[in-house]
């Protein structure tokens, strides 16, 4: 039994909303609210949460694709490993952060603090949901083929040399 596509959605959910909330201005328009609370919770979770679709998907790998499937599961795998990478490393720099403060632990901080400036959480935000995003277009390529829907057509025809 393939339970690779119940377990992926959930940990999408929680890293889209991390990486809107990172790239939207919210501390200022809900100061009082605890953001980098909220956001540490949704990319550390949504990073399990990635580690658990990675073991289902290389369960689900082993079952039979056909031809042109087989060519975009590359893909797939390698924007997933990509999307675990960049999220996990956000997330480390939570719990370093969260470990300096609640524990005094000093390991880490420099890191932590460089992964909380405004500029590279942004950017990690950013190029995280595009990995995420494309991750998801090819899983949905595997699933429905290229010309499900516009998003697939269009990322086909940019992926086609890999192919």
């Amino acid at each position: 039994m393939n339970i690779h596509p119940l377990i992926v959605h959930f940990p999408i959910a929680l890293l889209v909303m991390y990486a809107l909330f990172e790239l939207l201005p919210l501390e200022r328009w809900y100061p009082r609210a605890a953001w980098a609370d909220i956001k540490a919770i949704l990319v550390c979770f949504g990073g399990v949460g990635l580690l658990a679709a990675l073991l289902t998907g290389q369960v689900a790998e082993s079952l039979p694709l056909g031809r042109s499937a087989a060519s975009i599961l590359h893909l797939h795998k390698f924007f997933a490993e990509s999307s675990t990478a960049i999220f996990g490393i956000i997330a480390l720099g939570y719990l370093m952060r969260w470990a300096a403060s609640k524990h005094g632990f000093t390991f880490g901080t420099s890191f932590s603090k460089f992964m909380q400036r405004r500029w590279v959480a942004v950017l990690f935000a950013f190029v995280g949901l595009i990995v995420l995003s494309l991750t998801g277009t090819f899983g949905a390529m595997i699933v429905y083929g290229p010309d499900g829907d516009f998003v697939t057509q269009i990322v086909a025809i940019i992926f086609k040399p890999l192919l």
